[in-house]
């Protein structure tokens, strides 16, 4: 062991003043309390970006493959195989997507999203009523749009559809009755207020699509590669169409929610910085404390960077302490979080009944580097006092 860190220790363990030690405690709980609360706040801005990605992709396709200037899909099949061809594609399947109008026993809504699907999609794990079940005029509807349209499970509402390539015109308006077989809620408002699935061919039918399709979505084995599979499918497919990922269409929101963590992150290493001048204010009573103890270091042959050395071991020790303490805290109180979700927030206001927390690794050790080098950056100033003390002045301070 270096006799720098040897000293440096002693310093800490040294029963010297009780105002000197007491500074020291604040400094390694105010660090304690800095990185404990940084890492809870974080690791639940994970597990909110978790829970809304979770959310959106049980509405949103992984990958879309659509056509150029929105116009219908009518070779679907032969660009269906060939989309599954791309490596990382689990399958592809024809979907409509389009506004209408619905009516149901209160409310006639216009803007309604209605989407028409070969296969039940992941929103068939989120029904509350009833069952995904889209045969013989079946529909399943968002849960706030049932409640606005006032029907539940076995009523009856009323589809309006403009057939394709005609004129907006009332003339053309063709109306289709759908029974209502489940009512699905997937905790996005949005969603739950907008949305309607039925049978892609019942669609075809009241739209006058013929065999054609708006647009192709893609099923992959890794949502994180969703942007660079979409680029292999565009790269395959070619002309006339486009592919787009569930990640470019929410860029804003998910853009919006990491600028979020990041101010969070600033704001709360602010704590972290304050608890730092009370390690400055510590170290530069010990360098007065032990100016004597100093000079005769100096005297016998220590060299002034040997001096720096023990205080900013002295500084690093006190962070290294405060970092683990806060990082032992922070992670028991994400396993409670998790484990009994004691803490209850409105659901009908946030969409989720408690916080949700995903510890992550890199978040854990980039708040426990940050800390260290604040700490080390804390110790600088004292040390470089210590080290500019004469030995004969030092020896002879009382």
């Amino acid at each position: 062991m270096k006799y720098e860190f040897y000293i440096a220790k002693t310093h800490l363990k040294s029963r010297g003043g009780v105002f000197k030690r007491v500074i020291a405690w604040i400094s390694i709980v105010g660090i304690c309390i800095g990185v404990a609360a940084l890492v809870i706040v974080m690791s639940v801005m994970n597990g909110l970006h978790i829970d809304l990605r979770d959310k959106i992709l049980k509405a949103t396709p992984d990958i879309m493959v659509l056509k150029f200037h929105n116009e219908p899909i009518d070779n679907y099949t032969t660009l269906q195989k060939k989309i599954e061809e791309t490596a990382g594609v689990v399958k592809a399947s024809p979907y409509i997507f389009t506004k209408t109008m619905i009516k149901g026993k209160k409310n006639r809504i216009d803007g309604i999203m209605v989407r028409g699907e070969i296969e039940p999609p992941d929103v068939k794990n989120n029904i509350i009523w009833g069952e995904y079940n889209t045969g013989e005029n079946g529909i399943v509807l968002g849960k706030n749009l049932a409640d606005i349209l006032g029907v539940f499970i076995r009523d009856t509402i009323t589809l309006y559809g403009f057939p394709y390539a005609k004129s907006l015109s009332l003339f053309n308006l063709k109306a289709k009755s759908f029974l209502v077989r489940g009512i699905f809620d997937i905790g996005l408002y949005d969603f739950n207020s907008s949305l309607a699935y039925t049978n892609l061919s019942l669609l075809q039918d009241l739209f006058l699509f013929g065999d054609k399709v708006t647009g192709i979505e893609v099923e992959i084995d890794n949502i994180d590669n969703a942007d660079k599979i979409a680029k292999s499918i565009e790269k395959n497919i070619g002309y006339p169409y486009y592919v787009t990922s569930w990640k470019e269409l929410n860029t804003n929101l998910f853009e919006a929610l990491a600028l979020e963590k990041f101010t969070m992150f600033v704001l709360l290493t602010l704590v972290i910085v304050v608890a730092a001048f009370n390690i400055i204010a510590t170290l530069l009573m010990t360098v007065i404390g032990k100016t004597k103890e100093i000079g005769i270091l100096l005297s016998i042959g220590a060299s002034p960077s040997s001096i720096k050395k023990i205080f900013i071991f002295q500084g690093l020790i006190m962070g290294i302490i405060g970092t683990s303490m806060g990082v032992a805290i922070g992670w028991t109180a994400c396993k409670l979080l998790s484990k009994y979700q004691f803490i209850k927030i409105p659901a009908d206001v946030y969409n989720i009944s408690t916080l949700p927390v995903a510890m992550q690794l890199p978040d854990f050790l980039i708040v426990s580097v940050a800390t260290i080098c604040i700490s080390l950056l804390a110790s600088l100033y004292p040390a470089w006092r210590a080290s500019r003390l004469e030995p004969v002045e030092a020896i002879r301070y009382e």
